[in-house]
């Protein structure tokens, strides 16, 4: 989402640059930049833009639909440069720069967690291929857990705490990648 975001700063950029005011180049930025993936809430944006909405509280209402923080940074953006004029070009740069090193950030987090998500993996998948072995090395190893109402509880004990292992490893593996919008 950051991506489609940051495709849309810079056609923000270029549209100042063609000499259009900040709310003009919002404007033609969000509907030229084709971002599914930001909407419905980019319609929404252009929308409020065009029924007369001041470009903070648009923006503003965009950020409140996404989340996307870099949203809230350009919302500053717009409030400023109504406040004071000048150019905005900038700290849209500015805003442009964070969402590229936020998105390297994140690919580092991402490479640096690689063993710790494929351990993870494999943990999760080692009982299947150990009674998978059991079964195909000696079928009657692994019977008492069905006739045996002790071994059937085992068994349920046993799936049940394997369950939420693997539950608990993609709750780890989450926290440590992420799309690095809605992360802390």
């Amino acid at each position: 989402m950051a991506d489609a975001l940051e495709g849309v700063l810079v056609t923000v950029i270029a549209q100042l640059q063609a000499g259009r005011p900040l709310r003009q180049a919002w404007l033609e930025a969000a509907r030229e930049v084709p971002a599914p993936v930001l909407e419905p809430a980019k319609g929404a944006f252009v929308a409020a833009l065009g029924a007369g909405l001041p470009l903070e509280e648009a923006l503003g209402m965009w950020y409140a639909r996404s989340g996307l923080r870099a949203l809230r940074r350009c919302q500053a953006v717009a409030a400023a440069h109504r406040r004071t004029g000048g150019d905005a070009t900038g700290p849209i740069l500015a805003v442009i720069q964070g969402l590229r090193e936020q998105r390297l950030a994140w690919a580092d987090v991402a490479a640096r967690t690689a063993e710790a998500r494929l351990s993870a993996r494999l943990l999760a998948g080692l009982p299947v291929v150990v009674t998978a072995y059991a079964l195909a090395l000696d079928p009657a190893f692994l019977r008492p857990l069905w006739d045996d109402p002790i071994g059937r509880w085992g068994l349920a004990y046993a799936v049940a705490s394997w369950l939420t292992g693997i539950h608990l490893l993609r709750r780890l593996a989450g926290s440590l990648t992420g799309d690095g919008e809605g992360s802390p």
